[in-house]
């Protein structure tokens, strides 16, 4: 089963690249159990704030980790992918 991932409408050469990779770009209304939302932010302002909020807030337990949140910023796919695979990310300050 592949992993199921947001991304940021405007972010295309990564939504093909992780596509390619094998993930499955959901929407974010979509329902459906979500492993990362990937962004483009410069920290003031993320579009998606409430439907995270609503997503990590969910009463039922479904074993989930928890949902990734992702800037793209400066970074490339690979090391987009390298993130979710780990289900890491540092630093979270440069």
């Amino acid at each position: 089963m592949s992993m199921k991932i947001v991304v940021q409408d405007g972010l295309d050469e990564i939504r093909t690249d992780l596509h390619n990779l094998g993930y499955e770009i959901v929407d974010i209304d979509s329902g459906e159990n979500i492993e990362a939302v990937i962004y483009m932010a410069d920290g003031q302002d993320i579009s998606y704030y409430s439907n995270i909020i609503s997503m990590s807030n969910s009463q039922e337990d479904t074993g989930n980790k928890g949902t990734l949140l992702i800037n793209a910023k400066g970074k490339n796919t690979q090391e987009i992918n390298k993130i979710i695979t780990n289900r890491s990310y540092s630093p979270i300050f440069d």
